[in-house]
């Protein structure tokens, strides 16, 4: 069953015919199946709900939210939550490396992978969190020997961008 159809209000789910809702048969209106309709949509409700407070969370404790995460949530809110503790976990609670490092080990994949979203905001994030532009720059370029050159074609203007960005922003490195 789709988003879409578990938003609907519960007079139209109850016309629903088999195959709309895995397992249900359809059934004449009676006290039955409007209990068992009942019991769906509240335990739909009560997904909706829960995925709201993940994308709250991760909103909350990332500074932003990709629209690709809200598409998730809809179909999977348990992934997102594995993933966004997966990352907190890494990024936050692990110590062994500085913040700055895991920034620009993320900004130097994004470069090789050409994700400019992703590039974008871990160069930021990396500068923001102390690193220097010339530890990013040699990170990417770390990233461009088994990548390939195109790493470099395809991030040093970017790079460029976000520097200046951030230079002219007056934002200050965190240490």
């Amino acid at each position: 069953m789709d988003y879409e159809t578990l938003k609907r209000p519960m007079k139209q789910v109850q016309g629903m015919v088999q195959g709309d809702i895995p397992g249900v048969l359809r059934q004449p209106p009676g006290p039955r199946f409007m209990e068992v309709g009942r019991i769906l949509c509240d335990g739909r409700r009560q997904v909706m709900m829960k995925a709201k407070a993940i994308l709250d969370k991760v909103r909350r404790e990332r500074g932003y939210l990709h629209p690709s995460r809200e598409i998730l949530c809809q179909r999977d809110p348990h992934y997102l939550e594995v993933y966004h503790h997966l990352f907190t976990h890494v990024m936050k609670k692990n110590r062994r490396l500085p913040l700055k490092v895991k920034e620009m080990i993320i900004a130097a994949i994004n470069a090789a992978s050409n994700y400019e979203e992703g590039l974008r905001v871990h160069i930021r994030a990396a500068l923001e969190a102390g690193a220097r532009e010339d530890e990013v720059f040699e990170a990417i370029e770390a990233a461009s020997l088994p990548a390939g050159i195109h790493t470099i074609t395809f991030s040093m203007p970017i790079f460029a961008e976000v520097c200046k960005e951030f230079r002219e922003s007056g934002k200050k490195a965190r240490s």
